[in-house]
């Protein structure tokens, strides 16, 4: 698991004016109603309250019954979502498929949504429609959680956000999930609020239009920032781009050809890495030797080719 911010912050680090934690607290003694409400009642006897507990809303790729996608998607919300946001005084987490009240499901989801106190997002798969539930909940400006079970890179706009890395299917993984996910939650019980693309381009225009030079000063420089950012993703994306790619299969081929032609020796293909090549390079290069043709001799008299250089830092 990992998360692409330092922990004990969250994105903007301003305050919110509300505290979900607050609305759990229990009178001396209490008992959870079965519509998630918390039951109290003094020592005596004599007066007896119900406090509303915070809810929780979790959007995610459901999948069909039985699929592979339904199957990781209960696993999360059964093994690390549930008892994390049960035990930091939420009602049980909902989840689409645990609306049971009769009506127009797109509009409760909506509904929850736009109203719950937190929203637990599993980004996997990349699901369309999760999008654009995520979407809603930037617009209203309430907090959420991001969860990723896989390697799929997250897009653009969401990619900068703190996310929380998970796999699945390793118990160590789940448990350091569940960790930052109490941290997380913690962090947004305690009035901190997480800033999304939305709210920060609201408020960069809102500053930059001020009549406060101090205001607009500020907006000028969060834009600057904001532009700086948005090229060094840029510049970073631009590695992948698949003239890049056809230009490595090529020269890649022609190695191929000439260490079976017998043009090289094994010292030269072992000069093709260095401590900063890709896993996946180096495997590539133990498969050239083993695919050399050994009963071929050597036809060149020039020394082997110098090894790569080895920078203080990879490239990219």
């Amino acid at each position: 698991m990992s998360s692409n911010q330092p922990d004990g912050a969250t994105s903007g680090g301003r305050r919110r004016s509300t505290n979900p934690g607050a609305a759990g607290a229990e009178g001396p003694t209490s008992g959870e109603a079965p519509d998630g409400n918390v039951a109290s009642s003094s020592a005596g006897g004599g007066t007896s309250t119900t406090t509303k507990q915070p809810s929780c809303f979790v959007i995610g790729p459901i999948g069909r019954e039985g699929s592979e996608a339904r199957k990781r998607s209960d696993q999360l919300l059964r093994h690390i979502i549930d008892p994390v946001i049960s035990g930091l005084g939420y009602s049980r987490p909902l989840r689409a498929d645990r609306i049971s009240e009769s009506g127009r499901i797109t509009r409760q989801i909506i509904q929850h949504i736009v109203e719950d106190d937190l929203v637990v997002a599993d980004l996997t798969d990349s699901n369309p429609n999760v999008y654009y539930e995520l979407a809603l909940r930037h617009a209203v400006k309430m907090p959420f959680v991001q969860i990723l079970a896989g390697e799929d890179p997250l897009p653009f706009d969401v990619a900068d956000q703190r996310t929380i890395m998970v796999d699945h299917r390793d118990l160590d993984s789940v448990s350091a999930a569940k960790d930052e996910l109490a941290r997380q939650v913690e962090a947004i019980k305690s009035g901190i609020e997480i800033d999304n693309p939305l709210t920060f381009a609201v408020d960069v225009a809102s500053l930059r239009g001020s009549e406060n030079p101090g205001d607009r000063t500020q907006g000028e420089i969060l834009q600057m920032l904001e532009e700086l950012r948005n090229t060094s993703r840029v510049t970073a994306r631009a590695v992948n781009r698949s003239d890049v790619t056809a230009d490595i299969d090529a020269l890649r081929h022609f190695v191929e050809v000439v260490s079976q032609a017998g043009s090289v020796v094994d010292q030269d293909v072992d000069n093709l890495t260095n401590p900063f090549t890709s896993s996946a390079h180096s495997r590539w290069v133990k498969q050239v030797k083993q695919n050399m043709n050994p009963f071929l001799p050597y036809r060149r008299d020039t020394p082997t080719v110098d090894p790569l250089p080895s920078p203080e830092e990879p490239p990219f």
